[in-house]
């Protein structure tokens, strides 16, 4: 049996001009995408018949035409670029452009091109497969903005070229710029180091295994916020060795917070059962004990009264625990008015200031913007109460007490600041568990009992602080209307 010549080169097909022609015509007329020749000037010099179900053009329509007319203007520069790398002696064999459709609409079009040069290195002919790739771009489209509503993103590490690549929304997430050279290591740099247990991320990545991964971690961004990322990647290996790295990131921030939250309002509702339940055990026979210690203290000698007057005033403070759980487990009924913030914020001065006299502390009221909201004008003062308290207790040997108020966005934002030591990261994260205090003689049930009043009046409260600076604590709450004009100060 005779053996056959591998097919090393350029050979014979066996056919004759005419049959490669009628085979040639017979291809062009079956297939979807279009053919097109162009000669070395731009020229069209031969077209498939698909051009007119693609683009609604006849083929005898462009022959001859130069068909940089038809591409869309914002790409016009692009192929020209293109044109002059082909006529530099590149050949570039895929390209993407917008072609106007017979109807005045534009195609998207994949153009995969082949160059034939003369001897001299000139473009002769440039032969063209044109495919419609609408379809595919706008489901592209599609993909990318519901990544993007998703905040969804994804990534690539090339390991043996150690070069990454990252997704637009991957840079927004990490708040990168786009312009920035990006390098794994400075990829790597964004990742906490406690979440991998102080392995280098590049390792701990290598020493997965084929498949799969997933999990969550925390990044700080260039402008030291934090952000909380879910992750999925898989490791392609190659004869044993890892070669390639891709995968997927969600900021899941917002996710995280709204858990805290979740967690934070079950604990409220657990403390206001158990503050309801505490509060009727301890109301009824402390009722019977001051009783009975006002008609003692008749009954004793001069000389020892005191001691009665001892056990009142801690059974005062003991019923105003009470209160305060019987607040936290299920507030009070109110009276809902419309008031505006300065008299309620005065009122709260008036009662604390010779307190705050007495400590060395004054308060300061700068640049104070007035609105009226709606709700409960007592339960309103008993946070500022509360709050201005905290900023007097938090001073022992003195200081100033800052208070500012601004409008923006339908909401006053009313801002407390002390000169205080102020508190650090452990401390913060438990501000606002239920008895957690660091007074001395506090209940720990004060922010809690703020909180509770700003959510019935749909506000808010945010607290920041630093260690040997300060704390500022700011409360939100929605405007029924502002003054007009605007009180410039109180």
């Amino acid at each position: 049996m005779a053996e056959h010549d591998s097919c090393t080169g350029p050979q014979s097909s066996g056919l004759d001009e005419s049959t490669t022609i009628h085979y040639f015509k017979l291809l062009t007329k079956q297939t979807r995408d279009v053919l097109i020749f162009l000669g070395g000037d731009g020229c069209v010099q031969y077209v498939s018949p698909a051009l007119c179900s693609m683009l609604g053009y006849s083929p005898d329509e462009w022959i001859g035409m130069i068909v940089d007319g038809y591409y869309h203007p914002d790409d016009i520069e692009y192929v020209h670029t293109i044109r002059k790398r082909l006529a530099n002696g590149e050949d570039i064999s895929t390209m993407t452009k917008r072609v106007r459709h017979k109807h005045g609409h534009y195609i998207w079009i994949e153009s995969t091109c082949s160059v034939d040069r003369d001897a001299t290195g000139n473009v002769v002919t440039i032969a063209c497969i044109w495919r419609d790739v609408t379809e595919q771009r706008k489901l592209t489209n599609q993909l990318h903005c519901a990544m993007k509503l998703a905040k969804l993103a994804h990534w690539e590490w090339d390991i043996r070229e150690d070069k990454i690549f990252w997704s637009d929304t991957l840079y927004e997430i990490c708040g990168v710029d786009k312009d920035t050279r990006l390098t794994p290591e400075m990829a790597w740099s964004l990742i906490q180091p406690e979440e991998w247990q102080g392995m280098d991320f590049k390792q701990r990545i290598l020493e997965y295994g084929p498949g799969m991964h997933e999990g969550e971690m925390r990044i700080v961004r260039p402008d030291g916020s934090i952000r909380y990322l879910a992750f999925q990647g898989d490791i392609v290996f190659e004869d044993g060795r890892p070669i390639r790295a891709v995968g997927t990131v969600q900021d899941i921030t917002d996710k995280k917070h709204l858990e805290k939250l979740l967690i934070e309002t079950e604990k409220l509702t657990v403390a206001g059962q158990l503050a309801a339940g505490i509060a009727h055990e301890i109301r009824n026979p402390m009722t019977a004990i001051k009783g009975f210690s006002q008609l003692l203290k008749e009954e004793l000698p001069k000389s020892s009264q005191r001691y009665a007057d001892v056990i009142l005033h801690e059974l005062t403070r003991i019923n105003d625990v009470v209160s305060q759980l019987l607040l936290l487990a299920k507030p009070q009924k109110s009276t809902r008015t419309t008031f505006d913030v300065k008299s309620s914020l005065m009122e709260a001065l008036e009662l604390l200031n010779p307190q705050a006299l007495k400590a060395g502390v004054s308060f300061v009221c700068s640049s104070f913007l007035n609105g009226f909201v709606l709700g409960d004008p007592n339960q309103i003062k008993q946070v500022w109460i509360n709050l201005l308290l905290n900023a007097v207790e938090a001073m022992p040997n003195g200081g100033t007490v800052t208070i500012a108020s601004r409008l923006s966005d339908g909401v006053v934002a009313v801002r407390i600041r002390d000169e205080g030591t102020g508190m650090d990261e452990a401390r913060m994260a438990a501000i606002g568990e239920p008895f957690y205090t660091t007074k001395e003689h506090g209940t720990g049930l004060g922010l809690i009992v703020c909180r509770r009043i700003l959510d019935l009046h749909r506000g808010t409260m945010t607290i920041t602080s630093e260690l040997h600076a300060g704390t500022t604590v700011e409360v939100r709450l929605p405007l029924a209307y502002q003054l007009d004009p605007p009180d410039p100060a109180i």
